[in-house]
């Protein structure tokens, strides 16, 4: 029997309330995904999504100030008090290995959090794809691929991913793509192989080169470079099927 493949386009797409059997798949290219499997490949021991700038504040207070670094940004600029931005090349070893990371982010986190109770969530960029194909082929019951979007309205870089994603899952033949999964692929296969240039192309892409994180699209746009799937549950986010860790 297929499995059912579908495509939100915003966090809009899925419900907030009743959980989602099956899997979600949370995208966010430019940039939270791929900072926080960045981050998880660096060492990081956990990551723990927030909505706000003054959730994470609040959050970061009640945890051990020695491994607690405050992360995240607001309209793709660094937040003023915060130890990190939401550029993946501030996530090296020296900064974040053994770390809990409180991330907050414009789109990248809202969605993390709207999907939260689904029966399952894992996070995919490019730079994880082929981890998260194999992921998602060993696992059961629908996948929902959930595009962050970019303040309610379609990413492009986001539906570049999910097209992706779409593409190698059909390809098994487990899978049944719903339209909205095709679209996303159709528009994967009319981007071409320069992702960086596509990645360029897209109104947040633009706005993240003039703000002076032009490399960002570069790092983002690797494909397949982190053997790794962030699993989110219990309000943190681990890799692979690494225990969440009790909060202090």
């Amino acid at each position: 029997m297929t499995r059912r493949l579908s495509v939100a386009f915003t966090p809009a797409g899925i419900p907030g309330d009743d959980p989602l059997a099956g899997t979600v798949v949370v995208i966010d290219v430019l940039r939270a995904t791929s900072t926080v499997t960045t981050a998880l490949a660096a060492g990081a021991a956990r990551v723990l999504p927030v909505a706000t700038p003054e959730a994470a504040r609040e959050r970061a207070r009640s945890l051990d100030p020695a491994i607690t670094l405050l992360c995240g940004e607001r309209g793709g600029r660094p937040l003023a008090g915060f130890d990190l931005g939401n550029s993946p090349a501030e996530y090296t070893p020296g900064a974040v290995r053994g770390r809990t990371l409180v991330f907050t982010s414009t789109n990248g986190t809202r969605a993390m959090l709207r999907a939260a109770s689904a029966e399952r969530v894992i996070l995919a960029s490019f730079l994880n794809a082929a981890a998260v194909v194999r992921d998602l082929e060993a696992g059961s019951g629908p996948v929902h691929l959930l595009a962050s979007g970019q303040d309610g309205r379609v990413a492009l870089e986001d539906l570049l991913a999910a097209g992706l994603l779409v593409a190698r899952l059909e390809a098994t033949g487990d899978f049944r793509p719903d339209d909205a999964a095709r679209i996303a692929r159709t528009v994967r296969e009319a981007a071409g192989a320069d992702l960086a240039a596509a990645l360029g192309r897209t109104d947040h892409g633009r706005e993240l080169a003039d703000l002076g994180f032009g490399a960002d699209l570069e790092a983002c746009a690797r494909t397949d470079v982190l053997d790794l799937v962030p699993v989110l549950r219990r309000g943190e986010i681990v890799a692979g099927d690494q225990a969440p860790q009790a909060s202090r």
